[in-house]
């Protein structure tokens, strides 16, 4: 597989040094032979640093690797959920949270934290709650609930303010930022007054995390907001005299600065493939070894997180109780010292110029790769991003918003008539898309029949569903063909 060429791929910080290029090599390789859960098994991956220059670093396949073939598992460094799942999903594994009700599973103090019935029964909540993170996540709330004007300052120990309400306009990358730092906290000062068992949490490979890519992602009011954070944690530390039972890090803007960058350089989407188009990221996570792969438009591997399968937990015989794991798995034969290329974006049904625009806004470079070099002699790939340009004054994001809109009613309304008004909307849609002369086999076309499938199937018109649905399938698998 050729290099996409990503000079700013999220794949390494500044200048490699030949001590970094080994640390990190050498954890991908042991910590891929463990994978394979055979002591005698080669290492699947290594990294190297990038002949370009810049310091980055490249995951490559350290042997030959086949098709379906693990490359690498590990477990998350840290996690945050998305505002609209944070009381549905579980703020450890992110597998679905069964309670009865949003106030048996949010943690009522920061608004930010909820535990499923197996982390919980592990302790989760009781870390959460005696280690501080409670505590430190309140204060980020707080912090910039004021800055951003949510909520008057003074105000954050009014009965009337419902903190979970504020938490939901805090971006999840800020979550994941201050649960990381003050996991680092936590790590350092070796903290044994715990109440719970601290091997439930994945361990941390810090040095490790130190190597990910950093993105500059600074403005006025973002300042203003750690600030305020800072602010707000050494009034805590004070509030308990600096003793030794302080919770919260005292963290400087610098530092918290530090794991924004690499969050935001280097986090990765936790995805559902089970929700609807339009709400399928339920979360941001790190995970530190998966963080050194190369982008390609046309992958030979692909990465996914376990949601749901029993994985989360059982993925390796060292992985903790409450962790997210995720899996590297090959789509195609890998010869070894080739790059093992992941895309970083949604690439079915896009077309190369919106693949470029997404790629650019979010990574800030252009991708080269064989899907995107669209010379004379590769044909194939010219006709194929022939069929799916979009013409020139398509509303996409309109006909985006209707089918979100859409899927929500059918999966959560009751109301027959409302799902029938729903179906006839997307029908109209479908039309819209057609006159717009946008491909069957671009995303939103394809999504039409998946909704109406999900609607007739909510109508108990099976018959219609299932048609619906192999249409679906049948334009999807062209789509992995082309």
């Amino acid at each position: 597989m050729e290099s996409t060429a990503a000079r700013c791929s999220p794949t390494g910080g500044g200048a490699s040094t030949p001590l970094r290029v080994q640390y990190v090599a050498k954890n991908l390789e042991e910590r891929s032979a463990v994978t394979s859960r055979s002591a005698a098994a080669p290492a699947s991956v290594t990294a190297v640093q990038d002949d370009k220059g810049g310091g980055i670093l490249l995951a490559k396949a350290a042997r030959k690797l086949g098709r379906g073939d693990c490359v690498l598992q590990c477990c998350a460094a840290g996690i945050a959920i998305e505002s609209q799942f944070r009381a549905s999903r579980c703020a450890y594994c992110a597998e679905p949270c069964q309670h009865d009700s949003e106030s048996d599973t949010l943690c009522r103090e920061c608004g930010v934290v909820a535990a499923c019935s197996v982390c919980r029964s592990n302790g989760a909540d009781k870390w959460h709650s005696s280690s501080g993170e409670c505590q430190a996540l309140r204060a980020l709330v707080k912090a910039f609930s004021v800055v951003f004007g949510l909520m008057e300052e003074g105000g954050a120990d009014s009965a009337s303010i419902n903190v979970a309400d504020l938490a939901k306009e805090i971006d999840s990358s800020y979550i994941l930022t201050v649960r990381l730092l003050h996991r680092r906290w936590h790590d350092e000062k070796e903290r044994s007054s715990i109440e719970g068992d601290m091997s439930i949490m994945p361990a941390i490979d810090w040095k490790l995390f130190d190597s990910l890519h950093k993105t500059n992602v600074r403005s006025g009011q973002y300042d203003l907001a750690i600030t305020a954070l800072c602010q707000e944690m050494r009034d805590e530390d004070n509030s308990t005299s600096r003793s030794n039972d302080c919770l919260v890090p005292v963290i400087t803007k610098d530092a918290f600065d530090d794991v924004l960058e690499r969050v935001v350089g280097c986090g990765h989407a936790v995805v559902d493939l089970t929700l609807g188009l339009g709400s399928q990221t339920i979360g941001r996570a790190i995970f530190a070894e998966h963080s050194f792969y190369n982008h390609s438009c046309c992958p030979n591997a692909f990465i996914s997180c376990n949601i749901g399968d029993g994985a989360t937990t059982a993925a390796a015989d060292s992985s903790p109780c409450c962790a997210l794991v995720a899996s590297v798995h090959c789509l195609s034969n890998i010869d070894s010292g080739d790059d093992v290329c992941l895309s970083y974006i949604p690439t079915s049904g896009l077309s190369r110029n919106e693949r470029q625009k997404l790629l650019h806004d979010k990574y800030h470079f252009e991708c080269r790769c064989r899907a995107c070099r669209l010379d004379e002699e590769d044909a194939t790939a010219k006709e194929w991003d022939r069929c799916l340009a979009v013409p020139e004054g398509s509303d996409l994001e309109s006909v985006r918003g209707v089918q979100y809109a859409a899927n929500q009613i059918f999966m959560d309304s009751d109301d027959k008539d409302e799902i029938e008004r729903s179906i006839g909307i997307v029908r109209m849609v479908a039309n819209g898309i057609k006159r717009q002369g946008i491909a069957s086999s671009h995303e939103c076309a394809m999504e039409v029949h998946r909704l109406l499938s999900v609607g007739y199937a909510a109508l108990n018109r099976f018959d219609d569903a299932i048609g619906e649905h192999r249409t679906f399938f049948s334009l999807a698998g062209k789509v992995a063909a082309g």
